[in-house]
């Protein structure tokens, strides 16, 4: 019995496996026709297919199950369909320049020649491209971000090729602002600081240029008068036109004419700078050069003001006049001399006046002598008096003695005005 028994509890054993067996695959089949189903159904929702799953009807175990599941794949749909990308503001001129490589190319000439051509350009056209060029910066910097993370969904090809078209624009955009701070520094190069209240203020007396142009930038040379620039600067909250020296000075008719002109440049590259290029600045920038264009706006304001309060108080009121220079010991002997070579190139000279006391040798690498040096000052008569103006005279070296004594350059001193 106990030898029988065995082999009947085994089948019997399989009998019921094979019953679950079966069991089980009935499950899986009918969660597999379930899934076949609902997967279906969501595909021919995506794809816009009106008939769906509707073969399969007859079985209405499942129909609540598949109801339930398109329901939840149409909403995810709905929640992925493109945004549409707002149309932006027109385009600056500037802007839509193919992109510069560097300032001399055909680009960057052209934004050169704009950015000095702010001379002749009114207040009112620069406020309204200011507009314009911000509008049409933050659209693009907004349209970049949606591409970036994903709010606008495109096809590779076009999203490339927006992507690079607005870039391209921005790159024009930067072009142009560094030109312009360029400019401000070249004109005015004092280094701004803020206080604890947020205003912003430079040290010390600074010097700032009338007159600056650029070689091959034709529109930097428009209404200057040679190659000549001036100078002006304030001090005691008084501006005035100045000599290297910052001794005052009366600047002449086609220097005022000039300084109205950059004044001018410089108030339009402030108002283009004004506001959203100096925020944009402050928040992308690290380090110091989130300044950078804050720097370039106060200069700009700094030069604008300062110039006009230059041109307003331009007299000789301003004037110093100091004592004649003192006469070296070389000025007896070698007074006539230098008289007679100032009097080539000067024909307002009135006299000179010799302050060194001894020779200045220069010499060449090998110690031999190349001439010999003495410094003083040209008098020359000018339409509000007396001007001294620091030079220098030589004698060239000839072998075992010196020539003839000869103007050689400008000295250190400047020019100021005397009794």
């Amino acid at each position: 019995m106990l030898l029988l028994c065995a082999p009947a509890h085994a089948q019997l054993g399989n009998l019921l496996n094979q019953a679950k067996q079966k069991a089980k695959n009935a499950v899986r089949q009918e969660v597999s026709r379930a899934t076949q189903q609902a997967t279906g159904a969501a595909i021919n929702a995506l794809e816009g297919n009106a008939q769906g799953n509707n073969q399969n009807n007859s079985q209405s175990n499942n129909q609540e199950t598949q109801s339930s599941f398109v329901s939840e794949q149409n909403s995810k749909a709905a929640s992925v369909s493109k945004t549409p990308i707002p149309e932006g503001p027109a385009v600056p001129e500037l802007m839509k320049l193919t992109p510069s490589w560097n300032q001399y190319d055909a680009t960057g000439m052209q934004i050169a020649n704009f950015a000095w051509g702010l001379r002749k350009a009114s207040n009112d056209e620069m406020r309204e491209l200011a507009e314009q060029l911000t509008a049409r910066a933050k659209y693009d910097r907004s349209i970049l971000a949606g591409l970036e993370d994903g709010t606008y969904e495109m096809e590779y090809e076009e999203k490339y090729e927006l992507k690079t078209r607005l870039e391209n624009e921005l790159a024009n955009w930067s072009a142009l602002y560094s030109e312009l701070g360029e400019i401000t520094s070249l004109l005015f190069s004092a280094e701004f600081k803020q206080d604890e209240h947020g205003l912003w203020y430079y040290e010390g007396n600074q010097l700032f240029i009338v007159g600056m142009h650029m070689t091959n930038i034709p529109a930097s040379e428009e209404g200057i008068v040679g190659n000549r620039t001036t100078l002006f600067t304030s001090r005691d909250n008084k501006a005035f036109f100045c000599t290297s020296d910052y001794q005052p000075k009366v600047a002449n008719s086609d220097e005022i004419a000039m300084a109205k002109r950059d004044q001018n440049l410089m108030t339009n590259i402030a108002i283009l700078f004004e506001g959203y290029p100096v925020d944009y600045c402050m928040t992308t920038q690290p380090g110091v050069m989130a300044k950078e264009y804050a720097q370039y706006y106060n200069r700009a304001l700094s030069y604008s003001s300062t110039v006009k309060m230059a041109i307003d108080n331009n007299s000789p009121d301003n004037l110093e006049f100091k004592p004649m220079p003192k006469a070296g010991a070389l000025n007896a002997s070698l007074k006539s001399q230098a008289l007679a070579a100032e009097k080539v190139k000067k024909t307002d000279l009135v006299d000179v006046v010799i302050t060194s006391d001894s020779w200045k040798v220069e010499t060449n690498a090998l110690g031999t002598p190349i001439r010999r040096v003495i410094y003083g000052y040209a008098i020359v008569k000018t339409e509000y008096g007396k001007m001294a103006n620091r030079v220098s005279w030589a004698e060239d070296y000839q072998g075992g003695s010196y020539g003839k004594l000869h103007a050689y350059g400008v000295g250190a001193g400047g020019s100021f005005y005397v009794k």
